[in-house]
């Protein structure tokens, strides 16, 4: 991109009505808990900077209002004296929108926290997105939340909070199934520092709010199901049917284990261990936790999408799942198997975990945000935004002024062709295969497609959302075997018909100049044929004598 395609991009986004970044700091509070400082900047609508760098925040897709919902997150690690947010925010067409109110109370804003489980409900007419628990200073705690434009604390009985509804917990897995008809929740920390006697095993179903519009949870958990886990990934697996759940920790984090199984859900069958018989690299993604929400359904591909997340290796010798490294891996779930397509991606985000991943409809693509990007202690947090596009198979990161991905692809050209394609933003691609892939600000660009010894073809694109954009360029077939016809070929061609007109024109004013001479009775020329002399009548009879 160029910094003048930039500037007229941020310009038009500043006559619509965009303002920037305020900065400025809020206050909010929740339940009766202390209220706690928000870093960062509180409803200052349209903006194309992200949300500030930050891990364990919660993210989800909100079909209804046609955007992605985003709340919340750490600045860093405990260690670091990380800052936890109590921020709002949307992504809609490449464009994240803070939505903070300016002032928030007990009853309009839940507390600042970290690693709460949100999801999305709809059923019986209610949507909105919902949010349980999470850390909030160094304690778990087990509010519930919606959110449909603004937030409203249902938890079920202030004074007795966790009767009808799940324990306090922090890393719970959370999500949406639509099949059934609830939100599942599942595991968790039910102390602030997640050690061993604390990780849960209780599978709870949210259904939605009762006639006093408060939360309605109902505890689901029987003798078949996982380990006891946290920091699990959880998506709703849309192709089979079914909620997929994933590795995450089965020891405290002190000193964790973490675990590869994957498990599926329905109310019908329950849980059902769906871990291969044989685990192998290939067949199987490694131990890990994730943190956050690295995983999610992706309906363009109809495949649950994991990335990343903490690497726990296996030592062979002492079955030892010891900290590894941080790892930035993508595998794909659908019917039952698991695919590492990480080889077949160009490009990917760096290593992490603690980010967050969801669906954006409005874009077509799954939207990753933020994490940490090392070992926990040391790792800073992230704010880089990614798209994964079935438009191109591949990552693409969002930063700056609005972008997303154009792909070109061509017919008509032998394989392994060389074509070009030109933007009128002076952008220049090229290709020796079938399709052309790069990313670009929102913008209408004009564009000439071309390749040796073809006409050239010329279009415009409009790169708006939606998860970017796609053509198609058809090069004719040549019309000779030795190649078709080059410029010198058109300049003969074009040269004789020159010659044949202009002897047609000469004959025909030869002719015509014949005509006029031979009317007015000029002598011939010597190259004339002379006109051929008029017949002399006979000269008349006398008349017969008389007798």
């Amino acid at each position: 991109m160029t910094l003048t395609l930039a500037a007229v991009v941020v310009s038009s986004l500043l006559s619509a009505g965009w303002v920037p970044d305020s900065g400025g700091p809020v206050r909010a509070s929740s339940s009766g808990l202390a209220p706690s400082t928000v870093t960062g900047s509180a409803g200052s609508g349209l903006t194309v900077s992200p949300p500030s760098a930050r891990w364990g925040a919660q993210m989800v897709e909100d079909p209804a209002e046609g955007y992605t919902f985003f709340f919340s997150g750490s600045s860093g690690h405990s260690t670091q004296n990380g800052v936890p947010y109590g921020d709002s925010w949307t992504y809609e067409s490449g464009i994240w929108t803070d939505i903070t109110p300016a002032t928030c109370t007990s009853a309009t804003c839940p507390v600042a926290r970290t690693y709460a489980g949100m999801s999305y409900y709809a059923h019986s007419g209610q949507k909105y997105v919902v949010m349980f628990g999470g850390r909030y200073s160094g304690v778990s705690v087990g509010d519930t939340w919606v959110f449909n434009g603004t937030w409203n604390n249902v938890t079920p009985d202030p004074l007795t909070p966790f009767v009808n509804s799940p324990p306090p917990l922090t890393y719970a897995a959370m999500v949406w199934d639509p099949v059934d008809g609830y939100d599942v929740l599942y595991g968790g920390c039910t102390g602030g520092g997640c050690d061993n006697s604390t990780i849960s095993d209780q599978t709870w179903a949210f259904e939605g709010l009762n006639s006093a519009g408060l939360a309605l949870w109902v505890n689901l958990t029987n003798a078949d199901h996982p380990p006891s886990l946290y920091s699990s990934g959880f998506a709703f697996d849309s192709a089979d049917g079914y909620l997929v759940l994933f590795g995450g920790g089965s020891t405290g984090v002190s000193h964790p284990t973490y675990e590869n199984q994957t498990w599926s859900y329905t109310a019908l069958s329950g849980w059902v261990n769906q871990t291969d018989a044989v685990v192998t690299a290939a067949n199987t993604p490694p131990y890990r936790a994730l943190i956050g929400g690295q995983m999610a359904y992706d309906p363009t591909i109809r495949s649950v999408v994991l990335f990343g997340g903490q690497h726990f290796w296996a030592s062979p010798t002492a079955g030892d799942k010891s900290p590894n490294a941080t790892i930035n891996d993508t595998w794909t779930y659908s019917k039952g198997v698991w695919t590492n397509i990480t080889g077949s991606l160009p490009g990917a985000p760096s290593p992490r975990f603690g980010g967050v991943m969801a669906f954006d409809a409005s874009d077509d693509a799954l939207l990753l945000f933020g994490g940490l990007s090392g070992t926990e202690v040391n790792a800073p947090s992230l704010s880089d935004t990614w798209w994964l596009t079935n438009k191109t198979l591949s990552w693409w990161q969002q930063s700056g002024v609005p972008a997303f991905p154009v792909k070109f692809t061509e017919t008509g050209l032998s394989s392994g062709t060389e074509w070009w394609v030109n933007l009128s933003n002076s952008q220049s691609f090229k290709s020796t295969t079938t399709t052309l892939a790069f990313i670009e600000p929102v913008a209408i660009y004009h564009y000439s497609a071309s390749a040796q010894g073809y006409k050239v073809i010329s279009g415009s694109v409009n790169v708006s959302g939606r998860g970017g954009v796609s053509a198609t360029v058809s090069f004719p077939p040549k019309s000779s075997p030795s190649g078709g016809l080059t410029r010198l070929d058109y300049l003969l061609i074009g040269g004789g018909v020159l010659v044949v007109a202009i002897g047609l024109t000469v004959l025909i004013i030869h002719r015509r100049r014949k005509a006029r001479r031979s009317a007015a009775g000029s002598p011939p020329k010597p190259w004339e044929e002379a006109p051929a002399p008029e017949a002399t009548p006979p000269p008349a009879s006398p008349p017969p004598s008389a007798p």
